[in-house]
């Protein structure tokens, strides 16, 4: 009975939105048209904080929830790349410096 009547209100609710599209744009308002549009075809974002664990689960405890953030940007963000000190040391005599012309 409660889903029935969520689905009686949805309709409705679209309905009621419908009807004020097709009068704004009747009225030549196109961003009221757009928005109405928006309002009826948004799809929800998950919430906030909903992060899942290894496992699949999903993490409710913020002690947990920002362990796996710190392991996401430690794994991210602290990834040693290599570099060849030599190639920077001779960085200057490599370059390709070239005459500019007087204008």
């Amino acid at each position: 009975m409660v889903k029935k009547s969520a689905k009686e209100d949805k309709e409705e609710f679209v309905r009621r939105i419908c009807n004020e599209v097709e009068n704004s744009r009747a009225n030549n308002k196109t961003r009221a048209v757009y928005e109405g549009i928006r309002r009826i075809t948004q799809t929800h974002a998950p919430r906030l904080g909903t992060i899942k664990g290894e496992d699949g689960s999903v993490l409710t405890k913020p002690a947990d929830v920002r362990k796996k953030w710190k392991e996401y940007f430690d794994k991210r963000y602290n990834n040693p790349s290599k570099v060849d000190e030599e190639y920077l040391a001779n960085i200057d005599a490599r370059r390709n410096y070239e005459d500019i012309p007087d204008a």
